[in-house]
């Protein structure tokens, strides 16, 4: 009799409860509606280089359906005003259209080979979140004003691999001796290859000095990931060995004219060793060298 009469205390206490959950004084407030109108960025890139006399850039806006028109509010979590001088607030889109332009005006006070961060969101209750898409609802990128321009070809040697790939070089007029080994996507086996900066007097003479540098044409002194993966180990880096007697210089020997750079390769696990990485010049302005 006893256990009949905890029973029925404890369906009393369950009504109760259920009864107090759907009282009209709880304060409810919905979440904001997402997924209405399936508006992204149509990338997400995280580096965009522009021209010195470039006064402006532009990015590209997308949504799902073209139906009607619609206003997009745009809001800018960072923005520099030393680079960026105007910003639009919004933007509309036409009925019919699914993609529309956006231009950002840029300062007159922005400086060359300076790296800006920039950042530009949608409003959640425009955007889809549970649905595939290939639009983004944030873009991040850093922008820089720089001149590089195709110079040359050649065939860059990476002594950790044995291995050699041809690469395309590209020149600052701005920096004056500052070169580029250009990125190369697909190297195959999912590998790629960053590239980097150098200096270099331009001269095709042996014994000349050559050295990394980072996109101002400073010195390098940190690591940076080549893009190649050691089969065992992963990702490997390298290390501008600046400060030994000959981290850089000139050379002609049977393959043609060279530059060598003093490097250390490493994984997470720790180093390679240091050995020269080899440059050889085959090209200038589609000329054989």
């Amino acid at each position: 009799m006893k256990l009949n009469k905890l029973f029925l205390i404890a369906g009393m206490a369950l009504v109760s409860l259920s009864f107090a959950s759907c009282s009209d004084d709880d304060d409810y407030t919905p979440g904001k509606e997402t997924g209405k109108y399936d508006v992204g960025f149509k990338s997400e890139a995280g580096s965009i280089s522009v021209p010195i006399d470039a006064t402006e850039f532009t990015f590209t806006l997308t949504r799902g359906d073209g139906k009607g028109e619609l206003t997009v509010p745009l809001n800018y979590p960072m923005l520099n005003k030393e680079a960026f001088a105007s910003v639009p607030a919004s933007v509309t889109f036409g009925n019919g259209e699914t993609e529309k332009e956006v231009t950002v005006k840029l300062a007159e006070g922005m400086k060359v080979f300076k790296k800006y961060a920039f950042a530009v969101t949608i409003p959640e209750e425009y955007t889809n979140q549970y649905k595939p898409t290939d639009n983004y609802p944030v873009l991040k990128f850093d922008l820089m004003k720089e001149d590089f321009m195709p110079w040359g070809t050649g065939v860059y040697y990476m002594w950790l691999f044995n291995f050699a790939f041809p690469v395309e070089i590209s020149h600052s007029d701005y920096l004056g001796d500052i070169y580029r080994i250009d990125p190369v996507e697909d190297l195959g086996d999912g590998d790629y290859f960053n590239g980097y900066c150098f200096r270099w007097s331009g001269e095709f003479e042996a014994g000349e000095e050559v050295a990394i540098t980072d996109i101002t044409g400073k010195d390098y002194t940190g690591t940076f990931e080549t893009g190649v993966s050691d089969g065992t180990y992963g990702m490997t880096s390298i290390a501008w060995q600046a400060d030994e007697e000959v981290p850089g210089v000139t050379d002609i020997d049977e393959n043609g004219f060279c530059l060598w750079f003093l490097v250390k390769y490493s994984v997470s696990l720790g180093s390679f060793g240091t050995n020269y990485d080899g440059l050889y010049i085959t090209g200038i302005n589609g000329a054989d060298k």
